[in-house]
C-alpha cells in the first residue's frame, strides 16, 4: 500500500491502523491492501479502489471489527482443516476466493461466538467450500487473478451442487488441463510449498539428454516431468541421466520412488523410453490426484 493511501487512512480514523494490524493474517500476504480489498467486498463494493478509502468504509471497519476478525479467523481455520495452510503461505496466491468465503461467513446469521466451531457445526458447507476450492485451484481458476469480482458470484456457483457431482473423476486425459503448481503441491502430500532458495521446481530427466533425442520443449517441460528438488541438487542432476540419478545418487530408490511419483518399471528410467515413462507417471499422478478428491471433506474439522 502506498505511504499516502496509509496516511490518507490515518488521518481519516487513526483507530484504523490499529486495526489493520490486527486484521492481519498470513493468508492474506504482506500486504495491507489485501485488508482492504477483503473490507470492500464485505461493504458490498469489491471494485472499489484502494486510494478512494473514506469516512463511511472507516466507520465500517471500526463498527465491525470483532466481526471481522472472528471472521478471518474462520476463513483461517478453514485453511488449516482443508491442508491448504502450506499452498497459501506463497504470498502469491490469489485470496479471491478466500474473500468469498468470508463474505459468506459475514453476511450469514451467525453469533460471533459461534465463529469458533463453525466448521465442526458446519459440516456439509465445510466439504462444498474445501471440494470447490480444490477444484478451483487444480484448473488454475484464479492464476494471476488480482481483482475482486463480487464474491456473490463464486458463492452462487459453490452452492450449485450439481456442479460439484463429478469433481472427484479424473482421468489421464485431464493432466495438461491442471495448474501445475497445484498438481506439485498435492503431490508433495501437501506438505510444504516451495522455499526460496531450499526446494525449487526440475524436471526428473534432464532437458539436457532429451534435446538429443528431439523431445519437444513442451514434453520435456510437461507435469509428467516435473518434481521438487533441493536446490542444491539440481545442477548436479540436470547433469545426469536420470538412470544414473537412481542408481548413484538416490540411497533408497523404493521410498523416493513413492515420494517422488516414479514408476517402479525401471526400463521406463532411460532417456530412450520418456514417452513411455511419462505415459506411466501420468497414469500415477492422476491416482494421487484422484485420491486426494476422494478423501476431501472425511475429516472432521477441528473448529
Amino acid at each position: 500500500m502506498k505511504t499516502e493511501t496509509l496516511r490518507r487512512i490515518f488521518d481519516i480514523d487513526p483507530r484504523m491502523i490499529q486495526c489493520l494490524n490486527d486484521l492481519q493474517y498470513s493468508f492474506l500476504g504482506s500486504e495491507l491492501r489485501n485488508i482492504l480489498r477483503l473490507v470492500y467486498a464485505l461493504k458490498d463494493t469489491p471494485t472499489k479502489k484502494i486510494s478512494s478509502f473514506d469516512k463511511a468504509d472507516a466507520d465500517f471497519v471500526i463498527t465491525n471489527q470483532k466481526k471481522i476478525r472472528e471472521v478471518i479467523c474462520t476463513v483461517f481455520n478453514f485453511i488449516l482443516d482443508a491442508k491448504l495452510h502450506a499452498y497459501y503461505d506463497n504470498p502469491k496466491e490469489s485470496i479471491r476466493p478466500l474473500i468469498s468465503i468470508a463474505y459468506h461467513l459475514f453476511h450469514k446469521q451467525v453469533e460471533i461466538s459461534e465463529f469458533e466451531y463453525y466448521w465442526k457445526n458446519n459440516h456439509k458447507e465445510f466439504v462444498l467450500f474445501e471440494t470447490w476450492l480444490y477444484h478451483s485451484l487444480l484448473f488454475g481458476k484464479f492464476r494471476n487473478i488480482k481483482d475482486v469480482p463480487s464474491p456473490i458470484e463464486d458463492l452462487l456457483e459453490i452452492f450449485e451442487e450439481h456442479k460439484l457431482q463429478n469433481y472427484s473423476v479424473f482421468t489421464v486425459d485431464d493432466l495438461d488441463k491442471f495448474d501445475k503448481e497445484f498438481v506439485l503441491f498435492l503431490l508433495s502430500d501437501r506438505r510444504s510449498t516451495l522455499k526460496e532458495h531450499i526446494e525449487v521446481v526440475g524436471h526428473l530427466m534432464s532437458p539436457f539428454f532429451l534435446r538429443q533425442y528431439n523431445y519437444s520443449d513442451e514434453a520435456i517441460n510437461n507435469i509428467r516431468n516435473l518434481g521438487i528438488f533441493d536446490s542444491q541438487h539440481l545442477r548436479i542432476k540436470e547433469c545426469l541421466r536420470f538412470s544414473e540419478w537412481m542408481n548413484f545418487c538416490i540411497a533408497n530408490r523404493k521410498i523416493y520412488s513413492e515420494k517422488a511419483v516414479i514408476p517402479e518399471n525401471e526400463e521406463l528410467w532411460t532417456e530412450e523410453n520418456f514417452p513411455e515413462f511419462c505415459e506411466a507417471r501420468g497414469k500415477l499422478i492422476i491416482d494421487i490426484i484422484n485420491l486426494t478428491f476422494t478423501e476431501l471433506g472425511t475429516e472432521t474439522p477441528s473448529n
